[in-house]
């Protein structure tokens, strides 16, 4: 099967169609419409399909054909057509990214939408939803069990039974499983996100491990930084939210809470289980929990001795 929508230009490929409209909508507009054809569009000599059938909602057809003129068309007219169609255009964008040279492992249990760039060996395997203007580079291994919506995934990148979304990733990262990724995050390079790790609105720097049981939010940590589990940044009062600024080559102990706003400097570390509420400086050990107070023969003379 040919098909240009998934030809790699200079890495970039499909643009006629979603830098055009047709008959005033956007190709996302169109998705919504219900709108499904095997070819593409532009607005270049008015509708163009290159392929001989398209699928459309009943109320569209007139419209359609009054451009056009005589086409051939398969209505969307009951829950059944549309899952129909649905298959239809789900098994052609399958089988025209496997043509490209990407490695999907199965056509039937995957969900690529139209406006997804896939770059040549880059591996998708069952039950993963890819969509929106989402680009995965070259090399990466996607899922099973994974959804990334508007965002891209660098090159040789690994996500595993995660959920990305409107963020960007850099090269040679691990992701998941379980992780998190909210809008408005960017992971640079050889980041570890590990498993229930959520992040949104962060900025993580290269080689930084944020390996589980982690939220930031509102954050910029620099770049080869330690981020235990329990991690937690404090970035809303009740009233408005705070950033934390954590520098590189800092240790942030298990268990600690970073009350924003707060800033951790260059080579500081954070001692488990500690509140830090107070900037911390370059060189420092920041310590903030009370002192272990143990009472001998408490179990005892309690009752409470087995």
């Amino acid at each position: 099967m040919e098909d240009k929508r998934f030809v790699i230009k200079q890495m970039e490929y499909f643009s006629d169609y979603r830098d055009s409209n047709v008959f005033g909508m956007s190709p996302k507009e169109i998705l919504e419409h219900k709108l499904f054809s095997l070819g593409y569009y532009y607005d270049q000599a008015g509708f163009e399909v290159p392929e001989d059938l398209f699928y459309c909602p009943d109320e569209l057809i007139d419209q359609f054909v009054r451009k056009k003129g005589k086409m051939e068309y398969a209505a969307v007219d009951c829950a059944i057509a549309y899952y129909d169609a649905c298959e239809h255009i789900k098994t052609e964008i399958n089988i025209s990214h496997i043509e490209n040279g990407v490695r999907l492992m199965s056509v039937t249990e995957t969900y690529i939408d139209y406006s997804v760039k896939i770059e040549p060996k880059a591996v998708i395997y069952p039950n993963c939803f890819i969509e929106g203007d989402s680009f995965i580079c070259s090399g990466c291994v996607i899922g099973p069990d994974t959804k990334i919506e508007s965002s891209r995934i660098g090159q040789d990148t690994s996500v595993m039974k995660s959920v990305v979304l409107e963020s960007s990733i850099g090269a040679n990262c691990t992701i998941g499983p379980f992780a998190y990724i909210r809008p408005h995050t960017q992971l640079r390079d050889k980041v570890k996100v590990g498993d229930f790790v959520e992040l949104k609105n962060t900025i993580v720097d290269d080689g930084t491990k944020i390996p589980h049981f982690v939220y930031a939010g509102d954050s910029e940590i620099g770049k080869a930084c330690n981020i235990s589990c329990g991690v937690i940044t404090a970035n809303y009062d009740g009233k408005a939210k705070y950033k934390t600024k954590i520098g590189s080559h800092v240790f942030v102990g298990c268990n600690s809470t970073l009350v924003a706003p707060v800033e951790l400097e260059d080579n500081t570390f954070i001692a488990a289980g500690s509140t830090i509420v107070e900037d911390v400086k370059t060189g420092s050990l920041a310590i903030a929990r009370s002192h272990q107070v143990n009472k001998e023969g408490w179990v005892e003379k309690t009752g409470r001795m087995k």
